[in-house]
C-alpha cells in the first residue's frame, strides 16, 4: 500500500491521466503519490525538508506535479511553555517534474517558493491554532491555492512560484475547477 507511514493522506487532484494524493509527512514511505487510474502505484514523492507538516494541497499539469505545505516546519523551535508564545507559519510551493519524479528550482536558489507567512499561538494577533491551506487547482495555467489567513486566493505563477494577485475571498475552506472555472466554498 504506497503512501505514508506516518501520516494520512488527506489531498487529491488529478491532471487527465494519473492521480495524485498526499499527506504532509512520511518519515518513510511517500508524502506524495502517483497512480494510473485504475490505482496501479508509479512513483512516489518526498518533499525536502523546510515545509510545514501540518497539512499539504496537490495539483497537476501534464509536466509537473505541484504541492503546497502548510504547518510548523520541521526542526522549527517553538518555546509552547510560555502562556504567550508564537510561531511563524509558511505556505511553501514546489514542484517535481513527472518524466523524472524530481524536484524543479524556481530559480537556482528557490526550491520551495513562499506564497506567505503568518504567525499561531496566543501571543499572535488572529487565531492561535489556524492553517492558512485552503486547497489548491490547476487552471488554465494557473495555479490557485487558498488562503484563509489572508481571506483570499492566490493566483499562483506555476513556473515562478511568484503569487500574482489575491482573489479576494473570505475565509476559503475548498477549492475546485471544472469546465474552465474556478469554484471555491
Amino acid at each position: 500500500r504506497p503512501g505514508s507511514n506516518h501520516g494520512t493522506l488527506h489531498a487529491a487532484a488529478m491532471n487527465g491521466t494519473h492521480l495524485f494524493f498526499g499527506t504532509a509527512v512520511a518519515e518513510g514511505g511517500h508524502e506524495l503519490i502517483q497512480l494510473t487510474p485504475e490505482g496501479t502505484f508509479v512513483r512516489g514523492y518526498n518533499s525536502p525538508m523546510g515545509h510545514g507538516l501540518k497539512r499539504v494541497a496537490v495539483a497537476a499539469d501534464d509536466k509537473f506535479l505541484y504541492a503546497v505545505y502548510d504547518g510548523t516546519a520541521w526542526g522549527q523551535r517553538v518555546d509552547r511553555s510560555k502562556p504567550d508564545w508564537q510561531a511563524e507559519q509558511k505556505l511553501t510551493l514546489i514542484r517535481f517534474n513527472l518524466a523524472t519524479g524530481n524536484s524543479v528550482d524556481f530559480t537556482p536558489s528557490v526550491r520551495l517558493a513562499e506564497l506567505g507567512r503568518y504567525a499561531v499561538g496566543p501571543g499572535s494577533a488572529g487565531k492561535s491554532d489556524r492553517l492558512a491551506l485552503a486547497g489548491m487547482v490547476f487552471l488554465q495555467g494557473r495555479l490557485y491555492v487558498g488562503d484563509a489567513v489572508q481571506n483570499g486566493i492566490l493566483d499562483v505563477d506555476p513556473a515562478t512560484g511568484e503569487v500574482a494577485r489575491v482573489i479576494p475571498f473570505e475565509n476559503p475552506v475548498a477549492l475546485s475547477a471544472g469546465a474552465g472555472a474556478l469554484y471555491a466554498v
